[in-house]
């Protein structure tokens, strides 16, 4: 069996008006998603370091969750 380890140290959220427990939650929710999802196979042992993530469209607390989910999901699988 595969563990993934992932620690988000600090969120930054500039800008959103939205309840941040909300998209704090709808984050998680869709990053479990994510990483349940993809085949073991394609991970690699090692660190990501996002600093800074793109910028997404900021909408209800359960879309922008779901879009920061996605974008730490792809700097994670690609190593970033």
């Amino acid at each position: 069996m595969t563990s993934i380890e992932l620690h988000i140290d600090h969120l930054v959220l500039d800008g959103v008006d939205g309840d941040p427990g909300e998209i704090a939650d709808a984050l998680r929710s869709e990053l479990a998603r994510l990483l349940a999802s993809a085949p073991a196979a394609d991970w690699r042992p090692g660190r990501a370091h996002l600093r800074r993530g793109p910028e997404v469209s900021v909408g209800p607390a359960a879309t922008t969750g779901r879009d920061l989910a996605a974008s730490v999901y792809r700097a994670v699988r690609d190593g970033h």
